[in-house]
């Protein structure tokens, strides 16, 4: 459905009654923001090319 653990972590953190659904927007959007050096890092631990990998992911056609 396109949700992401956080989006449903945030979720349920609102149906609580810990946090405003303002709050989860808000820190949903930076939970999902990619870490660039993490993934480089895992890349180079792991032995693919990070640029190759989001050159293929990118391309992919968009379906929205």
């Amino acid at each position: 459905a396109g949700f992401s653990e956080h989006d449903t972590y945030r979720a349920q953190q609102i149906r609580q009654g810990l946090i405003t659904r303002d709050q989860a927007l808000t820190q949903a959007a930076e939970d999902n923001r990619p870490h660039m050096d993490e993934l480089a890092d895992f890349a180079k631990h792991t032995g693919f090319n990070l640029e190759e990998v989001l050159t293929r992911i990118n391309s992919i056609e968009k379906l929205y």
